[in-house]
């Protein structure tokens, strides 16, 4: 059996998000300013050999991975256009974020969708009965026999056995329609549990193979809902069965082929699914933004400033070196409809004479009580020997991408694809033989997506 998904962004969770069309980044320098960007433009299953095929462009013929929700699939074949993995038996009916990623250098692209398994949920529960209706009229009786004559009182005999039963009635009207009964409410599937998302209550998640609903709204960082009574469970965890005995091979086949059968009938019209994008918005600056009615998550595309050069050293002359470029995060942020964010925009490193050039500013996307969400680290200043400043570090960042800033060299920023404007890049060092500060580094940027 095949089912076929149509690339469309969910704008709840990625909680869950059925489809979402990709995008990517890209980090250019002046020698990939070319590279072309991976894009999924739809996927078929078969569920009868558990097979995934993706379908798209620009996969290129190197073999990368893919990821599905927790799982890394197993690639069975790669092409440019084409991939097929294999989806693991074990994997529970629902919707999964489904990323390739390519091997390109110096970091690899991104295609993101969104991939359903199984059928619609279940059917709400049925409504109460309505009301009975009225009772027929009863129906008419028979004619009364002939009186016959008295006769002589006889002896009481012994009762007898009692007659048939008369004929039915006539029936009567039929009573009016009862009321119907209140709709029930559907389930939301979100797929794996995460304890930086917000649930709504009937929102349904799975943990540790278990399957659980929300009898209420949970805010982010509650409990694993094995171990919190906001949660019900759903479907326990089944025990892993033994191997069946193999069975003999079959006959062959027939060599001919036989007539073509009928065609089915039409499968069930599956859920709708959700809209795409709403807006964007670039800051190049720190600022506020307000998340928007009925948008409860966003995707966070930060990056970091870019350190300074460093000063030219004296005697001997020598240049100092370029400032390293800002980190590049991309992430998926849970958010509340009307509620201010602050957006913080990493300033680039100034240069100073004959010194170290100081580091770029971190970006950041903060909420109201000024917890981080999302941030990109700034790059590191060169020094006076001529020494590179590292990028911009990645290490700890829970996002779902975060890449390290580029080693100090020219054009080491990062660009929002389509736009070609850098930002984040390291300053150009001083140069030596004299009191010359290294160049301040590019500011880093905030891109929100909803």
């Amino acid at each position: 059996m095949y089912t076929n998904s149509k690339s469309r962004l969910n704008s709840r969770s990625l909680t869950f998000w059925v489809s979402m069309t990709a995008f990517a980044l890209i980090v250019i320098t002046a020698a990939q300013a070319s590279s072309q960007i991976p894009v999924i433009a739809y996927t078929t299953t078969n569920y009868s050999t558990m097979a995934l095929n993706v379908f798209g462009s620009d996969f290129g013929t190197a073999i990368g991975t893919v990821t599905l929700g927790d799982y890394k699939l197993a690639v069975q074949t790669w092409a440019a256009g084409e991939i097929v993995a294999t989806i693991p038996s074990t994997i529970i009916p629902g919707s999964y974020v489904l990323v390739v990623k390519t091997p390109t250098r110096p970091l690899p692209l991104l295609a993101v969708s969104v991939v359903t398994l199984g059928t619609s949920g279940p059917q709400g529960p049925i409504g109460p009965q309505g009301p009975q209706g009225i009772t027929g009229a009863q129906g008419p009786i028979g004619p009364q026999g002939l009186t016959g004559s008295s006769g002589p009182q006889g002896v009481p005999g012994p009762p007898g056995a009692m007659g048939p039963q008369g004929p039915q009635g006539v029936p009567g009207p039929a009573g009016s329609a009862g009321a119907n009964g209140t709709n029930g409410t559907g389930f939301n599937f979100t797929g794996p549990f995460s304890t930086v998302v917000s649930y709504n209550a009937y929102d349904v998640a799975t943990y540790n193979g278990s399957t659980y609903v929300a009898t209420v709204a949970i805010p982010s960082g509650n409990l694993t809902p094995d171990g919190n009574p906001s949660w019900s469970l759903m479907v326990q965890e089944g025990a892993v069965g033994p191997s069946g005995v193999q069975g003999l091979p079959g006959p062959p086949g027939p060599s001919t082929p036989g007539p073509q059968g009928p065609q089915g009938p039409a499968g069930v019209a599956g859920p709708a699914g959700p809209g795409g994008y709403n807006g964007v918005q670039l800051f190049v600056a720190s600022g506020i933004w307000t998340a928007p009615a009925n948008i409860q998550n966003v995707v966070v595309e930060l990056i970091g400033a870019g350190g300074a050069g460093g000063g030219g050293y004296i005697d001997p002359a020598i240049a100092g070196g370029i400032g390293g470029g800002g980190a590049y995060t991309k992430a998926f942020v849970s958010v509340t409809p009307g509620q201010t964010y602050a957006i913080v925009v990493g300033q680039g490193g100034t240069g100073t004479g004959s010194a170290l050039g100081r580091p770029g500013g971190a970006s950041d996307f903060e909420d109201g009580q000024n917890t981080v969400l999302a941030f990109a680290n700034g790059g590191h200043g060169g020094d006076i020997l001529g020494t590179p400043g590292a990028g911009g570090s990645s290490t700890g960042n829970p996002a779902l991408f975060a890449a390290p800033g580029i080693i100090g060299s020219t054009g080491n920023g990062v660009s929002f694809v389509p736009r070609a404007t850098q930002y984040g890049a390291g300053g150009a060092g001083g140069a030596g033989g004299g009191i010359d500060p290294g160049s301040t580094g590019g500011n880093g940027a905030v891109l929100i997506w909803w």
